[in-house]
């Protein structure tokens, strides 16, 4: 193709480079300066003997990494159970429980850890009162427990349920689609099912679990939302609240320090999508289909049928079932009531009518609107341009450059949030007065959202034909013509649903704005951990469910609208 089409593309290509790796460079040019971003001071090397001296910097990083593969492992053992059940078993109903496998994903990280709380605090949580009820007529007198989420295992166990559904959705195909004359073959020889599932079927599945592991790996590692609200009140930190409290809660804030301490985060980081892309480019050496037919077998689970169905429903209680009504529950109380029939008299809702009454309400909700929308379509059309850098070349670069549009899905919000104050604080940018802005935010938010972006945008433009491009260029068209009149169109199904993706994700975003916003762009996520934070656990319910509602709407008005235009 003629270089000059190009031009628009490469354009974006290098502004996403350029928002990827510079607030990187000022990462690590403030690791070695004293000071704050608005008054940097002389040049040092004492925040990496700090963080390197101090001990609680590897124990840090021992929870960091004990929670992230703890997590992945509970994660990935469930969600390929469920793989199974649902592709290769004959489980009643598995067409309905796979597509309630998506549910999970309405309900956002905070309000989920903010949600178990009021399930399994030790003193009030509703499960541990039922359990202490229930055990007290054995003579057990528990003041609290017997559980406590507020510890290491309950940062495991929830982000392990909140990691199934990504886990699930990466590798179901991948069951769908094996050829099952292998597993016969080793059933022919005598082998039982467990035997072929150990020996046959999950070593040909491996670069698939490989795959999803390591993506699930990076998500967890850097999570944010569970470890602010379950494990700081119990003054267990990992990476995340770890940095995050350096700059928040520290007097003075000790940004040097929190910028070397992300480094680690970005090394760890580069090292997992070297590993990811890896897993993923051996795939095809495990390649099962061939252009035979063929048809997966189902395994009769016979009188383990019903009982693999009720796996799938526990797991539907505890992520959405319980979460939902303890949310629900506490958003009808001023104060913490227990669960009951007779409780039920003093229900009301002057938590909602709080929220909506409160004079931020209407901005917030405005900021929130604009950052959603603003993040999704600035992140599509950038990722759509550089999937046509991507796609329609090839070389080392293009590689290189593909690898550094993964590389911030394992970096934390609050590492990016922190590189674009060291970016837009100090000069050339800093004169833009862009800091506390929504204009930083939805940037930041495209430079966290772009890997989901562009891996969609890449899969969409690949099944296009280069032909049609280039007869519109014989015909005269610029590339931008190109795009509005050709490209745009025809890929506006897959465009469209990494829209709806991105903006419901930025609604409920949480670690960057937590990082960038002021008090003019505060947003709904915000609003409800302050008021968490600050004791009013009753409105911060309410405004909960009030977001999964506006969650559920546009995910229902998205899914019409994709299919819509799949059918045109």
């Amino acid at each position: 193709m003629n270089q000059r089409p190009a031009a628009l593309p490469l354009l974006a290509a290098l502004i996403l480079v350029g928002l990827i790796v510079v607030p990187l460079l000022y990462l690590l040019l403030f690791s070695l300066r004293q000071g704050t971003p608005w008054e940097p001071g002389a040049f040092t090397l004492q925040h990496y003997i700090d963080v390197y001296s101090n001990p609680t910097t590897f124990t840090v990083f021992f929870n960091t990494a004990v929670v992230a593969a703890a997590s992945t492992a509970l994660s990935l053992v469930i969600a390929v159970t469920f793989a199974i059940l649902t592709e290769r078993t004959d489980m009643p109903l598995r067409h309905l429980a796979w597509a309630l496998m998506l549910l999970p994903l309405a309900v956002p990280g905070l309000l989920f850890a903010i949600s178990w709380t009021f399930l399994l605090s030790p003193q009030i949580g509703l499960i541990n009162v039922w359990l202490r009820r229930a055990f007290s007529i054995f003579g057990f007198a528990w003041s609290e427990g017997p559980l406590n989420l507020y510890s290491l295992w309950g940062m495991i166990f929830l982000e392990g349920l909140r990691g199934v559904t990504t886990i699930f959705l990466m590798t179901v195909g991948a069951f769908r689609a094996m050829d099952p004359s292998l597993e016969e073959a080793s059933s022919a020889a005598g082998a039982s099912f467990k035997t072929t599932l150990a020996w046959v079927t999950l070593p040909v599945l491996t670069p698939a679990l490989l795959a999803a592991a390591t993506y699930s790996f990076m998500t967890n590692l850097e999570s944010l939302e569970i470890p602010i609200i379950i494990g700081m009140p119990a003054g267990i930190h990992v990476f995340p609240t770890y940095i995050y409290f350096t700059t928040q809660r520290f007097s003075p804030p000790e940004y040097g320090l929190a910028a070397t301490l992300s480094l680690l985060l970005v090394l760890a980081s580069i090292a997992l999508v070297v590993w990811h892309r890896r897993a993923t480019a051996q795939a095809g050496h495990f390649a099962t289909i061939t252009g035979k037919g063929y048809r997966p077998r189902l395994i009769a689970l016979g009188q383990w049928r019903y009982p693999a169905l009720a796996l799938y429903l526990l797991f539907f209680l505890l992520t959405i079932g319980a979460p939902f009504f303890a949310l629900i529950w506490r958003s009808l109380f001023r104060y913490h009531v227990d669960a009951s029939f007779a409780a039920l008299a003093r229900a009301g809702l002057d938590n909602y009518r709080a929220v909506l009454g409160s004079r931020d309400l209407g901005t917030v909700t405005l900021n929130t609107i604009g950052l959603s929308f603003g993040a999704a379509t600035l992140t599509m059309l950038l990722a759509l341009a550089a999937s046509w850098v991507i796609v329609r070349n090839r070389g080392k670069c293009v590689a290189i450059f593909d690898a550094v549009l993964f590389l911030p899905h394992a970096l934390p919000g609050v590492v990016i949030g922190i590189a674009f104050i060291f970016l837009f604080v100090q000069p050339p940018l800093g004169y833009l007065n862009l800091h506390g802005t929504l204009s930083l935010m939805i940037m930041a938010l495209t430079v966290s959202y772009i890997p989901f972006g562009s891996r969609t945008m890449n899969g969409a433009l690949v099944q296009l034909h280069p032909e049609l491009e280039e007869a519109a260029q014989v015909a005269g068209s610029s590339w931008l013509t190109i795009l509005r009149r050709i490209i745009l169109p025809l890929l506006l199904p897959s465009f469209v649903s990494g829209w709806i993706w991105i903006a419901s994700h930025a609604l409920r975003a949480f670690s960057l704005p937590l990082m960038l916003a002021s008090r003019d762009s505060n947003v709904i996520s915000l609003l409800m951990w302050r008021m968490w934070d600050d004791g009013s656990a009753g409105q911060s319910a309410a405004l909960g469910v009030l977001l999964i509602a506006a969650l559920a709407l546009l995910t229902a008005v998205g899914r019409w609208s994709v299919t819509r235009l799949n059918r045109q």
